[in-house]
């Protein structure tokens, strides 16, 4: 946690009034998988759709067991299936 106030600290310090994704140091950059892409032209129900697929493929990877996916998620087992 220190490590990102520090980094945030550093940014606001040496960037623009926009901080760029080029302005972050590479390590930060290399493991970012969190990330679920929007496109600004789908609809907020096509957004959802994507953002729970991701989040049911990320669970399963985890859990790879659909109980626990369900637990994880909160939802049934219809919706992480």
């Amino acid at each position: 946690m220190r490590q990102l106030e520090n980094l945030i600290e550093k940014l606001v310090i040496i960037c623009d009034d926009i901080i760029e994704i080029t302005d972050l140091p590479t390590n930060f950059l290399k493991n970012d998988r969190s990330k679920v892409e929007i496109e600004s032209s789908s609809g907020l129900n096509e957004t959802l759709k994507e953002t729970r697929k991701y989040l049911v493929r990320k669970s399963n990877k985890k859990y790879r067991n659909s109980r626990k996916v369900t637990v994880d998620l909160k939802t049934s087992q219809t919706t992480a299936s």
